[in-house]
């Protein structure tokens, strides 16, 4: 194993999986990849390029915003991998949660994602729309589930 993909959303719950990709890394002296993706907001980038300049701009800024907030959250957890020992690295990507982990792991020849689940099920998983549900089915490589204690 030479590389762990790490999806996270900036919660607690998303950082579940952290002690086990700690172990994992450590003792495959694997690098870990930390990736977050910021999700525009769709029905505003839709309505702002068909109608409005301003509504446009700030879609761009809020786009803007929230990658310099991913960048320094995972900035925090790679200082804290590497104070261990662990090779870290961080990406931030705009688009689908799902949809960037699969291309992600995919472009970065990725042996295993390990990702947190926030434990819905029943309805709320079908009306919400689980990303782990998603990578599970549709990624190349294992993945790793971890559900966090509440």
């Amino acid at each position: 194993m030479k590389r762990i993909l790490v999806p996270l959303d900036g919660s607690v719950f998303g950082e579940a999986a952290l002690p086990c990709v700690e172990e994992l890394a450590r003792t495959a002296k694997a690098e870990v990849i930390l990736l977050q993706s910021v999700i525009p907001h769709h029905f505003e980038i839709d309505l702002a390029e068909s109608r409005s300049p301003h509504l446009s701009k700030l879609s761009e800024e809020y786009v803007e915003h929230a990658t310099i907030a991913a960048r320094d959250y995972l900035a925090r957890i790679e200082k804290r991998l590497s104070a261990s020992g662990i090779v870290a690295r961080a990406v931030v990507e705009v688009g689908s949660p799902a949809e960037r982990i699969i291309a992600c792991a995919k472009n970065n020849t990725v042996d295993i994602i390990a990702l947190s689940t926030h434990g819905r099920s029943g309805l709320s998983a079908v009306m919400m729309g689980s990303v782990a549900n998603k990578v599970l089915h549709y990624a190349e490589v294992p993945v790793l589930l971890v559900k966090p204690h509440k």
